[in-house]
């Protein structure tokens, strides 16, 4: 326990020397990148030996027991589009390191001026280069550190950030739960549009992962809470449910709900869908391929393709 809380310490101080009282940019880092990860809504502190659940909580990459390079291609609402591509390695005594980039595009906008006249199109977007290492500090407990570049395009103009990652998981062997927690996107930009440079959405996470005894499951819980953002339900805080069932030894089937859906409704008829996803996951021979479709109520539903290759 005393491991745990000098890791946890540090994370927590320096979160809020960073603190303000403005809203965030940068909003593509709120993005769920990885096809297994959003068919569970997103609750991924807990995951496990997984490169992609290095983005929900960095302490999840411990562990990998594979060299694998990862490709996700999203297909947003709007017509936004974004990518993902990761390479990870193990190391020894269960370290591991991760390097990945990646990109939302807005698709085009017409430039016009103040008269109406047309001038061309330009096409904002979004990169982000990561760089990850995860170990253990002791028995059942794993630690993850990522450093981050952020930047982002509109037009001529551009901002940068820098930010970092944190995280821990505690591993309860006997019953196969991992308990997790997480500090994401904590930093500050180093330029701005014009004037003012904008807060990066600092995120809080904890929650556990638990597979049952006797049923092929592994259910997944969390806890979101955006330092300049809140819930307007749960005091302020966001959640998320998802599960995993083992189909067979290669296949798998998932489902979610995150609750951000509840904000995402506008009194329609496809309401009822917003928050919920699902999709699937299946192994062949070296390659990995996951599946996830996501709701989002009026604003439309997100599809989103992942592939492993084991090398």
């Amino acid at each position: 326990m005393k491991r745990i809380m000098l890791l946890i310490f540090p994370m927590l101080f320096f979160s809020r020397i960073l603190q303000a009282d403005s809203g965030t940019g940068f909003e593509f880092l709120k993005t769920h990148f990885g096809a297994r990860a959003a068919a569970m809504g997103g609750a991924y502190v807990g995951g496990e030996k997984d490169m992609i659940a290095a983005g929900y909580n960095p302490a999840g990459l411990t562990g990998l027991d594979e060299r694998k390079v990862v490709f996700s291609y999203l297909d947003y609402f709007a017509d936004f589009k974004g990518g993902l591509i990761s390479y990870g390695q193990k190391l020894q005594n269960e370290q591991a390191v991760l390097f990945s980039a990646a990109y939302m595009n807005y698709g085009a906008i017409e430039r016009t001026d103040i008269t109406g006249i047309s001038h061309g199109s330009f096409y904002p977007g979004d990169i982000l280069f990561s760089a990850t290492f995860a170990g253990m500090t002791g028995p059942g407990i794993r630690y993850g550190v990522s450093a981050k570049y952020i930047r982002s395009q509109i037009d001529h103009f551009s901002a940068d950030a820098m930010a970092m990652d944190a995280g821990l998981l505690y591993r309860i062997e006997n019953q196969r739960i991992n308990i997790g927690l997480s500090i994401t996107n904590l930093g500050q930009a180093l330029s701005a549009f014009q004037h003012e440079k904008e807060k990066l959405p600092l995120a809080y996470r904890m929650g556990l992962s638990k597979t049952l005894a006797h049923l092929p499951l592994t259910l997944h819980f969390h806890f979101l809470r955006y330092q300049f953002q809140e819930s307007d339900i749960f005091g302020g805080l966001y959640w998320a449910i998802g599960g995993e069932f083992q189909l067979s030894n290669v296949t798998f089937l998932r489902w979610g709900y995150n609750s951000v859906g509840n904000e995402q409704k506008a009194d329609s008829d496809v309401d009822r869908f917003a928050g919920i996803s699902f999709g699937f996951g299946t192994r062949i021979r070296r390659f990995i391929i996951d599946y996830a479709l996501s709701y989002h109520g009026v604003l439309g539903s997100t599809n989103q393709f992942t592939i492993q290759l084991i090398i």
